[in-house]
């Protein structure tokens, strides 16, 4: 099993961070900006520190509810963003502070995604 290279050692990383959260399908005000749990990073997948994100149709389309089932809410909105590698398998190749980008893969639909300080992507350099 791969080891992970970190940022920030366990014991200094913060339990929550700030994230716009959609909690319900409807209008602007289904948005919320909340304290949420940071990712919690899995093998083969990295944690982001998210440095921007895209504003697009699709976030528009799950706030109103109108996406496809994959969509429960509450979900943290954003199917791409840029930031720098927070965590990674050891074995990987990223290290901490690795300039990345993201986008798809069921992020911000199926998981949280770009919305927020942190984000959990999967890793397709491993693929």
């Amino acid at each position: 099993m791969s080891q992970p290279t970190t940022a920030v050692t366990d014991a200094a990383a913060p339990a929550t961070m700030r994230a716009v959260v959609v909690t319900r399908p409807g209008g602007l005000d289904a948005l919320e900006i909340k304290d949420v749990p940071v990712p919690v990073r899995k093998p083969g997948w990295v944690r982001i520190k998210v440095k921007a994100f895209g504003v697009n149709e699709s976030e528009v389309t799950t706030r109103k509810g109108e996406s496809d089932a994959v969509v429960t809410y509450p979900r943290v909105p954003g199917i791409e963003g840029v930031g720098v590698i927070d965590e990674a398998d050891e074995d990987s190749g990223l290290r901490p502070g690795r300039p990345v980008a993201t986008m798809m893969g069921g992020m911000g639909r199926a998981y949280d995604g770009a919305y927020a300080q942190l984000l959990r992507a999967w890793n397709a350099t491993e693929a």
